[in-house]
This record gives structure tokens, C-alpha cells and sequence, in this order.
């Protein structure tokens, strides 16, 4: 799970309890873009099955409004993933050089 460094370069410089709660952090940071993901694909599929068997034209506009908003949710999980994850690697940088 722990990137940009081996786990034994690792374990020169943190202790045990910084490296499980680093792995922690990035499978909660996973867990979140998994959400996101889920988020977007269902109201996809929502969207899809309004259009399919329903005939109000107010709903059939809202599925048309939600597609898109799929799309947004999947790209701002994204975004929100790597920019969690340049922010974790940064604070493992950051430990590995104050404890040189």
C-alpha cells in the first residue's frame, strides 16, 4: 500500500504504529474513492432506468440532469483521491526527513 518507498526504507525511519496508521489513511482515502465511484455508477443507472420506463417528461429531464452529475461525481472523487494521496505522500516525505 505504501508508495514512493519500500516498506523495509520505511521501517528505518517510522515506527510501527506511524506505519499502520499511514496504511490506515490510504485505505480510508481508497474506501473514499470507492464511494464516490459507487455514488456516480447508481445514479447512472438511475438516471438510465428513469429514461427506460418511465414516461413523464419531468422525470426524463431529471435523468438527463443526473448523467452528467454522474460524471462530476466520478471526476471530482478523482481529484479528491490523488490530491489526498500527494498530501499522504508528502507527510511520509516529511517524517523520513526529520527523523535523518
Amino acid at each position: 500500500m505504501i508508495s514512493n518507498k519500500s516498506y523495509e526504507e520505511l521501517l528505518e525511519y517510522l515506527t510501527k504504529t506511524d506505519l499502520l496508521a499511514i496504511e490506515r489513511t490510504q485505505l480510508a482515502n481508497k474506501r473514499t474513492l470507492l464511494a464516490y465511484i459507487r455514488t456516480a455508477f447508481s445514479l447512472l443507472i438511475a438516471s438510465l432506468a428513469i429514461i427506460e420506463f418511465f414516461q413523464n417528461r419531468l422525470l426524463i429531464y431529471l435523468s438527463f440532469v443526473l448523467i452528467p452529475a454522474s460524471f462530476v461525481f466520478l471526476i471530482i472523487g478523482i481529484v479528491k483521491f490523488l490530491q489526498s494521496q500527494k498530501t499522504i505522500d508528502k507527510i511520509i516525505d516529511y517524517k523520513n526527513d526529520l527523523k535523518k
